[in-house]
């Protein structure tokens, strides 16, 4: 405090010279000692051997010129004394209460303007650019001269040492305990690269990978304890004026307290128009001469002015997921980790919040597998809830009922996401092919014939959990927005190995068209984006259509199965009707189901809505079911499909 208390001083005594009758020499004299020895004593801690005060070491790091710091003296001054701020306004004849940028012209640079004070005052100068001084006017219209200013709290608060995270980046910062580096399922090399990356200085190092696959904690974990301010970038906003203010702050808190700015999430911002990237640049890039790191599932393309050093993780082989379920478990579970690492190859971070939530539905019991799918429940939903919406599946195969010839390809389907570890790990085949190891399969078909049941069956045979797309959620009329909550929805499955099932998929994945217009454009647009999105996406996704004509050629290219459901033959439908009758229903004993077959040419769906139908007469004529209701249940069906009955 003693600098502070010296610094304020000499400012003080500067005011009251400046104001001093000339006439009275005694006083002059006692003012010009003060401020001899109080700039001896500032002089002498700057040059000090040791560690300077921390005002000494701020006011270094912020690269501040002599008169540059003084005008940060006189505003500290301002801020933490009325004397001064009264002195202040008789010698600039000024009555605000903050200086005006004319009033400190005038105190720090001298009567006459000078291309120093207009350089170091600007807009462009350092003071103002990092937001060391803000203004207090809140008037637009004011000319530059008349706005007033105040030394920005941040600063003020530093230079009386206060040494913490600035509260205000709270909102957007992230401070969670990190791992240690043994416990991360990254592969060695990907780590010496990170390690050898991080010493190059006023680099920028871009650490490649999918949520939750470690980005974040392997640049903490390498870098020196303390030394980063960790921001999520989606937190930041993407209103330019916010978004530039925030970067303000967080250029000025690295520069004061020598911290390096790791923006998590980068493509969160890349992906909205390029005013925003452009700030990120021309803001942090201008203004930190040090390294900032960067984290982003692909690099955005930025010219950052310096090099870049971009590093990208490799999943996580069958044996370190093992070892993360086993780790996160903790033998808390008598489940086989090998077994759950197959099933559910999840993200590392994704795996120890699902273990953790598991733990809490067990509630100390041993947990079980049904405890660990409810984590996994909990994890996914608070990632996917905002575009999908979970199945719940209450069907079995045995209630599905269609032909021999479409059992193979589901079959097929299901080997695909079961023996994925011994196919692509094992046995090789992932690094020849390399792109497209995720399994895309299309179920087209008339409506009700049984696709949408097949997807959720296919999900609770391979015990996997899923989510139908809202496309409500996800599709918006704003430019850029449903490529963003499309990255968002593909991510948030990837991580957690989710089903992704979009119903009625030709509506998103439609042909793409001759641009005639900005909406065939940015439609278009859309669709390449979902191209390449589903080429590198490593899930499991499932579609549907009515119309499969309908949909992008360049699709069913890339589609690993295409299965065909067509309408029920007459043999079939009789054992559907049969079929969807719970064995609890009292049914007439003398019910023709081929009869109903033959007479009602109709899918699996409609059948359904005619026997439930049914039912509710009979519930209300206190009957059993019999042909007769049935008969008149689905004539009414019939006619609701727009056919006539014989």
């Amino acid at each position: 405090m003693e600098d502070i208390i010296d610094q304020v001083a000499f400012i003080t005594a500067s005011l009251e010279a400046r104001l001093c009758d000339p006439k009275d020499r005694e006083r002059a004299e006692a003012l010009a000692d003060v401020l001899a020895t109080t700039q001896a004593r500032i002089e002498e801690r700057q040059a000090g051997i040791g560690f300077p005060p921390a005002s000494v070491m701020i006011l270094r790091r912020l690269g501040v010129s002599r008169t540059e710091e003084l005008v940060i003296w006189l505003l500290v001054s301002v801020a933490l004394r009325r004397d001064v701020r009264a002195l202040l306004a008789v010698a600039t004849s000024e009555s605000g209460n903050d200086p005006t940028l004319e009033g400190i012209r005038q105190i720090i640079y001298g009567a006459l303007p000078t291309p120093e004070a207009f350089n170091e005052l600007s807009a462009n100068g350092k003071l103002r650019r990092l937001g060391i001084l803000q203004r207090t006017d809140g008037g637009d219209n004011l000319h530059e001269s008349r706005q007033t200013w105040t030394i920005a709290r941040r600063v003020l608060t530093s230079l009386l040492g206060d040494l913490e995270t600035d509260p205000a980046l709270a909102p957007f910062t992230i401070n969670r305990p990190v791992a240690a580096l043994e416990q991360l399922a990254i592969p060695e090399r990907d780590i010496v690269e990170v390690c050898v990356a991080i010493e190059s200085a006023q680099s920028v190092v871009v650490v490649e990978g999918g949520p939750g696959s470690g980005r974040r904690t392997v640049l903490e974990c390498v870098a020196q304890p303390g030394a980063l301010l960790v921001v999520d970038a989606r937190k930041l906003g993407t209103e330019v004026s916010q978004l530039r203010e925030r970067l303000r702050q967080l250029a000025l808190e690295c520069l004061m307290h020598q911290k390096t700015p790791l923006l998590c999430n980068l493509d969160a911002i890349a992906e909205e128009r390029g005013e925003q990237l452009g700030a990120i640049v021309s803001i942090l890039g201008a203004s930190l001469d040090g390294q900032i790191l960067v984290t982003c599932r692909r690099r955005p393309i930025v010219d950052w002015g310096r090099p870049v050093v971009v590093i990208e993780l490799g999943r996580p082989t069958h044996a370190q997921h093992t070892a993360l379920w086993r780790s996160a478990l903790d033998g808390a579970s008598a489940e086989n980790p090998g077994v759950l690492a197959a099933r559910y190859p999840l993200a590392p971070s994704l795996i120890s919040q699902a273990a953790a939530a598991a733990r809490a539905h067990a509630s100390g019991r041993q947990i079980t597998s049904e405890d660990v799918a409810r984590g996994i429940r909990t994890v996914l939903d608070d990632r996917l809830v905002a575009y999908a919406k979970r199945v719940t599946v209450t069907q079995t195969w045995a209630d599905l009922v269609m032909p021999s010839d479409l059992a193979d390809p589901i079959k097929e389907l299901i080997a695909r996401v079961r023996g994925r570890h011994q196919v692509y790990d094992e046995w090789g085949f992932g690094a020849k092919v390399g792109r497209g190891l995720g399994v895309t399969a299309l179920f087209s078909g008339p409506p009700g014939t049984g696709k949408t049941m097949v997807a959720g069956l296919i999900g609770k045979d391979l015990q996997l959990e899923v989510y139908q797309v809202d496309m409500a959620k996800v599709v918006s009329k704003y430019i850029g927005e449903t490529e963003k909550n499309l990255a968002a929805l593909f991510d948030a499955a990837e991580a957690g190995h989710a089903i992704l099932l979009f119903d009625e998929a030709d509506a998103l994945f439609g042909k793409r068209t001759d641009v005639k217009s900005s909406n065939d454009r940015y439609a278009n647009l859309e669709t390449n984006y979902l191209l390449q999105r589903l080429e590198s996406f490593t899930g499991i996704c499932l579609l549907t259509s009515n119309h499969e004509s309908n949909m992008d050629p360049a699709f069913q290219r890339r589609l690993s199965l295409h299965v065909r459901f067509a309408l029920p033959e007459p043999d079939e439908r009789a054992k559907m009707w049969r079929t969807v009758i719970p064995d609890a229903a009292p049914i007439a004993s003398n019910v023709d189901y081929k009869a109903l077959a033959r007479k009602f040419e109709m899918s699996g769906g409609h059948i359904r809505n005619a026997a439930l139908r049914a039912a509710f007469l009979a519930a209300n004529q206190g009957t059993p079911i019999t042909t007769a209701l049935l008969e008149s249940a689905a004539r009414t069906e019939y006619e609701a499909m727009g056919k006539l009955a014989e």
